[in-house]
C-alpha cells in the first residue's frame, strides 16, 4: 500500500513542480469515480450553489455547486467531513473556509485542471492571505481525494479529517480562478455563505426534486430583509454614465426598458480601474452587457444576468466571451473577477448590480484606456445553455466621462417650456421632404386611418453616406413600421418600428430590426444599427415618432443610386416584447433624396366627388387617362380593404 500510495504521489508531482510536498494528500483507490447529484440536499448534505438549485448533473457551465455531509468511518468509528465540488473552469474551482468574514485568510480546497497535461486533474490546499492575492501553498491533511475533467467542468470529492466541526461555524466560499504554470492565480469568489454548521443540511439549498421534509422549517432569521435592489437613472450624465434603449427610459418603471449605468472609479496603475455596474432589462432569460476593448476589438468581454426558468426564475450571474468576428456564435463561459455581484427577478425584468475590477481597454496609460464599444442586449436560455446575444445597442463610449451617456430626465425640470406633442403633418411634401402614405393622400395630423412616413435628406458625407431624417405615423394596437431595402441588399430590409407596449399603459418603445425579403412571414431579427434623435408617443393606437438614421449608403458607390431604397410601410402585433410578422401595406422604390417622387402637401384637400382630379403630366409624356382611371379606382379598393 505504500508503495502505491508513492507511485500516486510521485505522478502527481511529475505536473506539479511548484508543490514542495503532497504528503498531507492522499487519494482514492479509484480516483476518477465522481458521482455528484443534488440528492439529499437539505436533508442528508448541506449544498450550496450558484445560481440558486442549478443541477450540477447536467454539463453545463451555468452551476458552481459544493456540499458537506458527515460521515463515520467504519474502521475507527471517527467522524469526518466529506465534500463535493463542482463547477466550470479552465484552472480551478474552490471552496474557502473560514471562521472569520471580515478577514480575507481562508482555507483554499482547489480541485483544477492542468491544461499542460491534456487537462488532467490535479488538486491542492492553500492559505489565502489577502483578496487579491494568489493562494500560497499550504499543507492541509486531505484524504480519498477523487476527481475527473470532462471538458473545462471539474468534479471532485474529498475528506477533511481533524477539522473541528462540533462548536464552530464556517463562512463558506465559492468560487474559481486560473492555473499558470502549475500555480493558483487570484482566489474569484462568486458566492459566500455564513455563518454555517456543516453538518446542519438544512442550513443550505434543498433538493427541488424531493419531497419537502416533514420537520418544521427554520425559524427566521431576526436579522433585517434585505431592501429591494433599485436601479434609477438619478446621477445620469453627473456622476455616472448612462446606457438605454428605448432612449430615456425609466429603469425604475414597468415599461420596456434596457439600461446600464457606469462609475469609474479608483484609478489603480498599472492595473486599471474599478467599474461599478447597473444593469437592468425585461427577459425570460437573460439580459446582458458587453464591453470591447480597445486592444482587442474581435471579441467583448459579456456580463450576464439572468433568470432559471427552471427553478421559480431564480437569479444568476455569468461572465462570458463573445466573438464579434461571429456574433451569432454561443457565448464562451470564461473566468473573470467580479465583486460585490447582486440580483433579483420580478417577473421577467432582471436587475443586478457588480463590480468589476483592474480594467484597461489598452496596454497603454492614456484616456483610452477607459474606451470601450459598450453592448446591451438579452438573450435566451435553454437548459442550462445560454442563447446567442441579441445586440439592441453597440456605442463606444469612454465610460470615464458621464456626459457622453443620457441625462437623468427625472431631475428637477428647467423653466424652459415642456416639449410640445409630437405634431407629424404633409407641411413641406413634394418640396422639403419626399412623403409616402396608404390610403393615398391621407391626413397624418388628422383622427382617420393613416400610415405615413416622409424623409428629409442631409448632410452629405462621402463615404459614409447621408443622414435621413425621418417620420412615422401610423395606427396599431402593436407596431408601425417603415422598412428600407437597399440595392446592394435586396434579399433584406433594415426595419425601425416604432409601437406601443401594451402591458405598460400604451407607453412608447422603439427598435431596430431586420427583415428576410426572401422569407417575409419570418419573425424580424433584432440588429444593431446607429439611430440618434429618437422621439415618439403614442395616443390611443396612433404612434407617431420621428428619428434620425446617420450614414446611410444604398450601394458601395458615390451616385445618385445612393440613395434610391425600396420603401415598406406596414405593422405588426407586439406580445410581451415579441414583434409579431411585418404586414407590408406600401411597398414603393423611391430616390429618397428627391421629394418629387412622392405625394405633394397640395394632397390634404380630397377633390370634391363631382369634379375629376387632374392627374399631373408624367416624365413619360401624355398616357391615355384609361391608366389612371384605373390608379384611381385601385386606391380606392386599397382604402376600403384598410377600413375593413
Amino acid at each position: 500500500m505504500k508503495g502505491k500510495l508513492f507511485l500516486s504521489l510521485a505522478a502527481l508531482m511529475l505536473f506539479l513542480p511548484a508543490v514542495t510536498g503532497t504528503h498531507h494528500l492522499s487519494f482514492a483507490t479509484n480516483r476518477s469515480q465522481v458521482d455528484i447529484t443534488r440528492n439529499g440536499c437539505g436533508t442528508e448534505k448541506l449544498c450550496l450553489d450558484e445560481p440558486n438549485g442549478c443541477d450540477p448533473t447536467l454539463n453545463s457551465s451555468m452551476c458552481l455547486f459544493m456540499s458537506s455531509d458527515l460521515i463515520v468511518l467504519t474502521s475507527t468509528n471517527d467522524s469526518i467531513l466529506t465534500f463535493e465540488l463542482r463547477g466550470y473552469s479552465e484552472g480551478y474551482i474552490a471552496m474557502g473556509l473560514t471562521m472569520n468574514a471580515s478577514q480575507p485568510r481562508a482555507m483554499i480546497f482547489a480541485c483544477a485542471q492542468n491544461s499542460s497535461n491534456n487537462g488532467s486533474f490535479f488538486f491542492r490546499t492553500a492559505m489565502r492571505t489577502g483578496v487579491n492575492d494568489p493562494p500560497m501553498p499550504t499543507e492541509r491533511n486531505t484524504t480519498e481525494i477523487r476527481g475527473v475533467v470532462n471538458g473545462n467542468i471539474i468534479r471532485c470529492e474529498f475528506n477533511v479529517p481533524d477539522l473541528n466541526f462540533t462548536n464552530i461555524n464556517y463562512t463558506v466560499l465559492l468560487g474559481v480562478g486560473n492555473v499558470t504554470e502549475g500555480s493558483l492565480d487570484r482566489f474569484d469568489v462568486r458566492l459566500t455563505r455564513g455563518p454555517l454548521n456543516l453538518t446542519d443540511p438544512t442550513r443550505g439549498s434543498s433538493n427541488p426534486t424531493s419531497p419537502p421534509p416533514t420537520t418544521a422549517p427554520a425559524p427566521a432569521p431576526t436579522t433585517t430583509p434585505t431592501p429591494p435592489l433599485t436601479i434609477t437613472r438619478d446621477g445620469c450624465g453627473t456622476r455616472k454614465l448612462c446606457v438605454e434603449t428605448p432612449g430615456n427610459c425609466d429603469p425604475a418603471g414597468s415599461g420596456m426598458c434596457l439600461f446600464t449605468s457606469v462609475v469609474v472609479s479608483s484609478p489603480m496603475p498599472p492595473n486599471g480601474v474599478n467599474l461599478m455596474i447597473e444593469l437592468r432589462g425585461d427577459s425570460q432569460g437573460y439580459i446582458a452587457l458587453g464591453l470591447t476593448s480597445t486592444a482587442s476589438p474581435e471579441t467583448a468581454m459579456v456580463f450576464v444576468c439572468a433568470q432559471n426558468s427552471s427553478n421559480n426564475g431564480s437569479f444568476f450571474f455569468g461572465t462570458f466571451q463573445r466573438n464579434n468576428t461571429n456574433p451569432s456564435a454561443p457565448l464562451a463561459a470564461v473566468d473573470r473577477t467580479v465583486s460585490n455581484t447582486r440580483g433579483e427577478v420580478t417577473g421577467n425584468v432582471i436587475r443586478c448590480v457588480f463590480t468589476v475590477p483592474n480594467v484597461n481597454s489598452t496596454a497603454r496609460r492614456r484616456n483610452a484606456d477607459t474606451t470601450f464599444a459598450v453592448l446591451l442586449g438579452s438573450g435566451s436560455i435553454s437548459g442550462g445553455t445560454i442563447g446567442t446575444f441579441n445586440v439592441a445597442l453597440n456605442r463606444s463610449l469612454n465610460l470615464a466621462n458621464p456626459a457622453l451617456g443620457s441625462s437623468n430626465p427625472t431631475t428637477p425640470a428647467p423653466t424652459t417650456t415642456p416639449t410640445p406633442a409630437l405634431i407629424i403633418a404633409r407641411t413641406g411634401c413634394g418640396t422639403n421632404k419626399l412623403c409616402v402614405e396608404t390610403p393615398g393622400n391621407c391626413n397624418p395630423a388628422g383622427n382617420s386611418m393613416c400610415l405615413f412616413t416622409s424623409f428629409i435628406v442631409n448632410n452629405s458625407m462621402p463615404p459614409n453616406g447621408v443622414n435621413l431624417l425621418i417620420e412615422l405615423r401610423g395606427d396599431s394596437e402593436g407596431y408601425i413600421a417603415l422598412g428600407l431595402t437597399s440595392t446592394a441588399s435586396p434579399e433584406t430590409a433594415m426595419v425601425f418600428v416604432c409601437a406601443q407596449n401594451s402591458s405598460n399603459n400604451g407607453s412608447f418603445f422603439f427598435g431596430t430590426f431586420q427583415r428576410n425579403n426572401t422569407n417575409p412571414s419570418a419573425a424580424l431579427a433584432a440588429v444593431d444599427r446607429p439611430v440618434s434623435n429618437t422621439r415618439g408617443e403614442v395616443t390611443g393606437n396612433v404612434i407617431r415618432c420621428v428619428f434620425t438614421v446617420p450614414n446611410v449608403n444604398s450601394t458601395a458607390r458615390r451616385r445618385n443610386a445612393d440613395t434610391t431604397f425600396t420603401v415598406l410601410l406596414g405593422s405588426g402585433s407586439v406580445n410581451g416584447s415579441t414583434l409579431g410578422t411585418f404586414n407590408v401595406a406600401l411597398n414603393r422604390t423611391l430616390n429618397l433624396a428627391d421629394p418629387t417622387q412622392g405625394s405633394n402637401d397640395t394632397q390634404t384637400t380630397p377633390a370634391p366627388s363631382n369634379v375629376t382630379t387632374q392627374v399631373p403630366p408624367t416624365t413619360c409624356g401624355a398616357e391615355s387617362s384609361y391608366p389612371h382611371a384605373l390608379l384611381l379606382l385601385s386606391v380606392l379598393v386599397l382604402s376600403i380593404m384598410l377600413r375593413n
